[in-house]
């Protein structure tokens, strides 16, 4: 058995009248400051709902009704009431009523707008009650209210105490009485915007201008922003704050910048070194993308001045490093807050002055081996600061790499031939950290072959014994290390060739059908100084060893004859004797003192007194550069690598795009090579001809400027 819930009927007037009642009822509590609780909505709820489930005509004729109940009630009861007193606080009092009002006549009609406004697609019942508070509430009054927020504006610029409280109240009003704050849009916004700008014309820019210097200008515009803004976020939305920041900047930045730093306002600045002014002037331009570019041309353009400055005669490379940390620390960083813009700026300049300073490749390599060379311990900074400078060798890093490739061997194998593990040496820790370094900056490629050379250091040696002296040697890899010619080589202290014929002997049982070349000149020994005071043991190159070596049998030895003897060039020989004979370490005295000659003798200094039990002497590197042959050479390696890079960049593009006409080829080599590997366009066409004849790719027979990859 079933029971069937029967409902009564509840006509629609006298439904109605239940709900002018209640809501009458509300409004009153409303004006007593008491909005009641939300079970008194319940019965009104259930009434509406039982209306509407009687047909769609009930449901109609309520909605119909809202609007008139709504209108009644703002005109002859809200409006009446709450119209005292300034008409921002009566705007805003107007308001918070309704929208108790509104959020009620939302509830009791829910299930009318879940059912029949959907139904029928009309507009919400919140809807219309703002309808009716935009007609009868903010259209009257509008006009008003923002004449009251513009009275508030100009108090504000003029320094008296203003509520921002109650103006964004009335923004929030205007935000509200429509869905999408279409009224804040259209209405307030470009009021506020226009008082700002006719506040801020061009006579109150010149007043300002005319009050003081460009700096003094500056921090009035910072002060007046940071008012203004400060402000506005009290009580404008965040996209009104960004329009007005945008207006302030055109009209107090934007069109004076010119004249405040156009010329040689900011280049004053740099010279002064006006750090805090240089800091304000990028933090007020930093949004501004044309203005930041021709502020960092401009410090590019100091930073070579600057440069120019320097004297290039003597460490040009520690003075650009200097100069380089310098600028990077107190002012890229600080006053320019890490721009990226500023970064590159100085990175620039530092190219445009390592272009101008002859064999600075060069002097870049020497610099970074005198560092890595020193026995003192570098910091991480300063290894740091000598690799941006490299990464500045824009069109020269494969060279500086052949450079630093050949002082890494000089250190890993000279320097160091007494330790048994290279890794235990403070100098291979910090070419370590260079070679890190290099490859976190310019990939992998550029730094395997250096890895390389390390890895092969750190193997064990190869060791036999020579009476009481122990004869080490290292096994390095052909491909990896530099190239040396046998004719540069020295030649074997007699006394340790059987030594070498024993090295040469454990090397073969080890493998076998490789060829094995001694390199001499990049060996080390150490020797103990038997005819000097403590009886040091100092730790030298094999040239240095060859001619101290010579001295157990002559007192004196003439320069002269150290090369025939020796095997190594007079340029080698006067390297090994400069540190020898001057500075700490004067181990050997040269007759006369003064000057260089070949006619000169050396001789043991029987007055130098080693400060400690062991001393390294190092090989003085070039002063005046490598020697033409050997600077031909690298360049010469150089271009081979370089061709290979473009090589296969040609045999790429050809496999993606199948074919491509020389000019073409020109074109994407000039714009998409690597930057140093970008070839002359005259030594194009004998790459495309090797890799023709090489069967890479293969021309067009009836236009043979159009190439083709040939597809296996």
């Amino acid at each position: 058995m079933a029971l069937e819930i029967v409902r009564p009927v509840v006509g629609v007037d006298a439904g109605w009248d239940s709900v002018v009642a209640r809501f009458n009822a509300f409004a009153r509590r409303l004006a007593g400051g008491d909005v009641g609780r939300d079970l008194e909505i319940v019965p009104q709820y259930t009434l509406v709902h039982d209306i509407c489930l009687q047909g769609s005509a009930y449901a109609a004729s309520l909605y119909d009704r809202v609007e008139p109940l709504m209108s009644n009630w703002i005109r002859n009861d809200l409006v009446p009431r709450c119209r005292w007193g300034p008409i921002l606080h009566a705007y805003v009092r107007m308001y918070r009523e309704f929208a108790l009002a509104s959020k009620y006549m939302t509830a009791v009609f829910r299930y009318l707008d879940q059912h029949h406004v959907l139904r029928e697609k009309l507009a919400p019942v919140t809807a219309v009650c703002l309808a009716c508070f935009r007609e009868h509430v903010h259209n009257a009054l509008s006009g008003s209210v923002i004449s009251a927020i513009l009275e508030q504006l100009a108090e504000f610029r003029a320094n008296a105490p203003v509520s921002f409280s109650v103006l964004s109240d009335a923004v929030h009003v205007f935000m509200s009485v429509a869905d999408n704050g279409s009224v804040y849009y259209d209405d307030l916004e470009p009021v506020l915007l226009r008082s700002a700008s006719s506040f801020y014309d061009s006579e109150f820019v010149n007043r300002l201008l005319s009050s003081g210097n460009a700096s003094s200008y500056l921090h009035a515009v910072a002060a007046i922003l940071s008012k203004e803004l400060d402000n506005a976020k009290l009580w404008l939305p965040d996209d009104s704050v960004d329009r007005l920041r945008g207006l302030l900047h055109e009209r107090l930045l934007a069109q004076t910048f010119s004249s405040l730093l156009g010329g040689s306002g900011f280049s004053q600045m740099l010279l002064e070194g006006n750090t805090r002014d240089i800091a304000l002037v990028y933090d007020l331009y930093a949004n501004d993308a044309a203005c930041v570019e021709e502020l960092a041309t401009k410090y590019m353009d100091y930073v070579v001045a600057k440069g120019k400055q320097l004297d290039q005669r003597s460490e040009i490379v520690a003075k650009l490093i200097d100069l380089q940390s310098i600028e990077l620390r107190r002012t890229v960083q600080t006053c320019f807050q890490n721009s990226i813009r500023f970064h590159r700026a100085l990175h620039d300049a530092m190219e445009t002055l390592l272009s101008m300073i002859p064999n600075g490749t060069l002097l870049v390599a020497q610099h970074l081996d005198a560092v890595l060379s020193r026995v003192t311990m570098t910091s991480e900074d300063e290894i740091s600061a000598i690799v941006s400078i490299v990464s500045c060798l824009r069109l020269e890093k494969d060279f500086f790499a052949m450079q630093y490739r050949q002082g890494l061997a000089s250190r890993l194998l000279r320097y160091h031939a007494s330790t048994a593990v290279c890794s235990k040496s403070c100098s291979c820790f910090r070419d370590r950290l260079v070679i890190s370094k290099f490859r976190s900056t310019f990939g992998w490629g550029y730094c395997h072959q250096m890895e390389c050379m390390v890895s092969d250091a750190q193997e064990e040696p190869l060791r036999t014994r020579l009476g009481s002296a122990e004869v080490t040697a290292r096994v390095i890899t052909t491909g990896s290390w530099p190239r040396y010619s046998q004719e540069d080589d020295i030649l074997p202290c007699r006394p340790i060739l059987p030594a070498l014929s024993a090295l040469e002997g454990i090397y073969a049982q080890v493998t076998s059908g490789r060829r094995l070349r001694w390199v001499h000149s990049l060996g080390g020994a150490v020797l103990v100084g038997n005819c000097l005071r403590a009886r040091p043991e100092i730790s030298v190159s094999t040239p240095q060893a060859a001619i101290l070596l010579q001295l157990n049998s002559a007192d004196s030895i003439q320069i002269g004859s150290l090369p025939a003897s020796t095997g190594a060039s007079a340029n080698l020989i006067k390297r090994a004797l400069r540190l020898m004979c001057t500075g700490k370490l004067n181990i050997l005295s040269k007759d006369p003192v003064q000057g260089y000659s070949v006619t000169d003798r050396i001789r043991v200094n029987t007055k130098f007194q080693a400060q400690s039990r062991r001393i390294s002497i190092a090989l003085a590197a070039e002063t005046s550069g490598a020697s033409p042959e050997a600077d031909a050479e690298t360049k010469k390696v150089v271009a081979e690598d370089r061709r290979h890079v473009v090589e296969a960049f040609i045999v790429r593009l050809l496999k993606r795009v199948k074919s491509m006409s020389m000019a073409e080829l020109l074109s994407a080599l000039a714009t998409d090579a690597p930057v140093n590997c970008r070839p002359d366009p005259s030594t194009v066409p004998a790459i495309v001809d090797d890799l023709v004849s090489r069967e890479y790719l293969h021309r067009d027979g009836a236009n043979p400027s159009l190439l083709h990859y040939n597809a296996y």
